[in-house]
C-alpha cells in the first residue's frame, strides 16, 4: 500500500510539474509571436466606428511587434504601443477608455505611444503620434467617479499630441490635427492646445482659431478659424452618426425616446445619450426630437448634435419640427460651423416659410447677433463663430414634455 501511495504521489508530482512545464511553454511561445496581447498590455480603448465610402477600403491595425498590420473590425480592442490607420475612403471612431473619442479622416495613421488612465485618482496621461492625415481628439473634461459615477475634474491630464514637426499638449477638450511630411495644422475647436516646434518657439492656440507647423521654423501665430473650413474639417473626420451599429436586421433599436427622458432627468450627459442612441441604431431626427421633448434647450441640442458629426440638415428638420424656435435653431447651426444650404434645407423639409428662414440666417449672421455669441471679425479679417458662453454638455434644463409646443411650420396632416 505504502509502495502504491509514493507511486500516486509520484505521478501527481509528475503531472503537475509537466502542466507547470506545458503552461509555462505557452506563455513564452504567445509572447513570442507577434501581435498576441498579454494581461501586462495596457488597455486604450475599442475602435466603436467605421465607414467606408470606397467598396474596397478598410481600416488596419498594427499591433506591437507584430510583423504588420490586419484588418480591423468594429469593437476590436486597442492597447498601448497599436496603431491604426485608414486606407483612402476610409474613416475610423475609437472610444477611449475615459469615453474620449478619437475621429480618424481617411489616409491617417495614428499610434498610442503612451496611454494612463487612473480613474480613482482622476489622472490621465496620454501620448498619441499622428504620422499623417486628419484626425479629431475630443478627449472628456471630466471623468465618472466610481460608485456614485459624478463627473469631477481631471486632478492631472496631460494629453499630448506628437507630430513630425512638433507637439501640441491639449489643454482643451476638441481639436483637429492634419499632418502631412512637410506641414501640421491645427484646429482648436473648443478649449486651448500648446503648440511647440521642435526646433524652438510655443504659441498658445484659443477656440475658434488655428496655426500650423512647418520645418525648421517656429509655429505660426494663431489666426481666426473660419467656419466653413470648421465645418470642412469635421466632415473630413467623422463617421456618419446613426450607424446601425447594434441593431439586427429587421428590429429596431433598442434605446428609445422614453429612455431619452429618463436619461435627461437622471442627468445623463447629451453626449452620452447621443452616443447610446446612435449605437442603438436611432435615428438621428428621432434623437434630436427625443431630446428636445425631454426638456433639453433646443439650440444646445443642435450646437452639439451638429458638432458631434450629425447631418445638419437632419438636425435642422428635427429640432423645428419638434417645435424649436426657428431663431435659436438658426443661429445654434451657424454656431455649430453648419453651411446655409444644410440649414435652408432642413427648414424647408419641416415645412418653415422661405422667407422666414432667409431672415433668420441673415439675422444669425449679421455682426450684431449675440445668439450663440456671434464674434464680429477684425478689421478685414475672416469671420468667426464662438460660443459667447461654454457651451456645458449634460442633460435636463428647459421646458417639460407637456409644455413643448408644437412647431408652428410643420405641415397639416391632410
Amino acid at each position: 500500500m505504502i509502495h502504491t501511495n509514493e507511486t500516486s504521489d509520484l505521478s501527481g508530482s509528475l503531472n503537475g510539474r509537466h502542466a507547470l512545464f506545458i503552461a509555462a511553454a505557452i506563455t513564452v511561445a504567445l509572447a513570442a509571436m507577434p501581435g498576441i496581447v498579454r494581461a501586462s498590455d495596457v488597455f486604450v480603448g475599442n475602435l466603436d466606428t467605421i465607414e467606408n465610402s470606397i467598396p474596397a477600403a478598410r481600416v488596419r491595425m498594427v499591433r506591437q511587434n507584430a510583423t504588420g498590420p490586419r484588418i480591423a473590425h468594429v469593437e476590436d480592442a486597442i492597447f498601448q504601443g497599436d496603431a491604426i490607420r485608414t486606407d483612402e475612403g476610409a474613416k475610423a471612431r475609437i472610444r477611449l477608455s475615459d469615453g474620449s473619442v478619437i475621429n480618424i479622416g481617411p489616409g491617417a495613421e495614428i499610434e498610442f505611444t503612451k496611454y494612463s488612465v487612473d480613474i480613482a485618482q482622476a489622472k490621465r496621461l496620454a501620448n498619441i503620434r499622428v504620422a499623417n492625415g486628419t484626425v479629431r481628439f475630443t478627449m472628456e473634461k471630466t471623468v465618472k467617479a466610481r460608485g456614485t459615477y459624478a463627473d469631477i475634474a481631471w486632478k492631472d491630464s496631460k494629453v499630448l499630441i506628437e507630430t513630425g514637426l512638433g507637439t501640441a499638449s491639449l489643454k482643451g477638450t476638441d481639436v483637429i490635427v492634419s499632418v502631412s511630411p512637410k506641414e501640421a495644422d491645427i484646429a482648436v475647436l473648443d478649449g486651448a492646445v500648446g503648440l511647440k516646434s521642435n526646433v524652438n518657439g510655443e504659441v498658445l492656440i484659443s477656440a475658434s482659431q488655428a496655426s500650423s507647423l512647418m520645418s525648421g521654423v517656429k509655429p505660426a501665430m494663431p489666426v481666426a478659424l473660419a467656419p466653413e473650413t470648421r465645418r470642412q474639417l469635421i466632415a473630413m473626420t467623422t463617421p456618419p452618426v446613426m450607424a446601425q451599429v447594434n441593431t439586427s436586421p429587421g428590429q429596431g433599436p433598442s434605446y428609445l425616446s422614453a429612455d431619452v427622458a429618463r436619461d435627461v432627468a437622471a442627468g445623463v450627459s447629451l453626449l452620452d445619450i447621443m452616443r447610446k442612441a446612435e449605437r442603438s441604431g436611432m435615428k438621428v431626427s428621432d434623437v434630436v426630437a427625443s431630446l428636445v421633448t425631454a426638456g433639453v434647450t433646443p439650440s444646445l441640442v443642435v450646437y452639439t448634435a451638429i458638432q458631434e458629426g450629425y447631418s445638419a440638415q437632419q438636425v435642422v428638420a428635427a429640432a423645428i419640427k419638434a417645435g424649436a424656435p426657428l431663431d435659436a435653431v438658426t443661429n445654434a447651426a451657424i454656431g455649430a460651423g453648419a453651411d446655409k444650404r444644410s440649414i435652408y434645407l432642413g427648414a424647408a423639409e419641416a415645412g418653415a416659410p422661405s422667407e422666414a428662414v432667409a431672415n433668420a440666417v441673415t439675422n444669425a449672421t449679421a455682426p450684431t447677433s449675440q445668439t450663440m455669441g456671434y464674434t464680429p471679425p477684425a478689421e478685414g479679417g475672416p469671420s468667426v463663430y464662438t460660443p459667447s458662453t461654454p457651451i456645458v454638455v449634460s442633460g435636463g434644463g428647459g421646458a417639460t414634455p407637456s409644455t413643448q409646443p408644437a412647431s408652428p411650420y410643420r405641415p397639416k396632416q391632410k
